[in-house]
């Protein structure tokens, strides 16, 4: 049986896995591309690679247009991977990643702001209203040609927001009513 692995993210992968009664093999598996696992395989030696990393976000490339979350290596059995899925994987997974950013870039301004705020309350200096923080990324010459535009986002945590504000901008509930816009 012929497995063919994907690669849906921006770096190359080491796929590893370890056939029963067998060592440990690797195959690197280069970015946005696809390698044939060596050798015509069992089908308990692919049960087993695939098993050994699935828990690793390896998927079924059937599964990619049904996936919302990130997709780092994909499959196909006996025959290679379309390039329309490895592309659209990697456009899912670009704005995955930059959803993620902005999230954690917006706990990071609720964190900032309670550590300022608990601060201020210990030295007996008052409080916050509103704290906002910039995150602006600077061009460097080991910046990587490929790595999409850069960053320059703000973030406003105030204390005045509205009681129920929209998904894309609820505080976690230990943030104790603050809440970033």
């Amino acid at each position: 049986m012929k497995v063919y692995i994907g690669n849906a993210t921006k770096q190359t992968l080491s796929f590893s896995y370890r056939p029963p009664g067998r060592g440990i093999r690797t195959q690197q598996i280069p970015i946005g591309g696809q390698e044939l696992l060596s050798g015509d395989l069992a089908v308990e030696e692919v049960d087993a690679a695939l098993g050994q990393n699935a828990k690793y976000g390896l998927i079924d490339v059937k599964e990619i247009d049904r996936t919302k979350s990130f997709i780092g290596m994909c499959y196909s059995l006996d025959k290679p991977i379309a390039l329309s899925y490895l592309h659209r994987a990697l456009d899912q997974n670009h704005g995955v990643l930059v959803d993620r950013g902005k999230d954690i870039r917006t706990k990071a301004a609720i964190a900032v702001n309670q550590h300022l705020e608990d601060q201020l309350v210990e030295n007996d200096l008052g409080g916050l209203s509103n704290l906002e923080m910039s995150v602006i990324e600077e061009d460097s010459p080991k910046r990587p040609t490929d790595a999409g535009p850069m960053i320059s986002e703000g973030v406003r945590v105030n204390h005045d927001a509205p009681e129920h504000p929209t998904p894309a901008t609820r505080a976690p509930s230990r943030a104790r009513g603050r809440k970033a816009a």
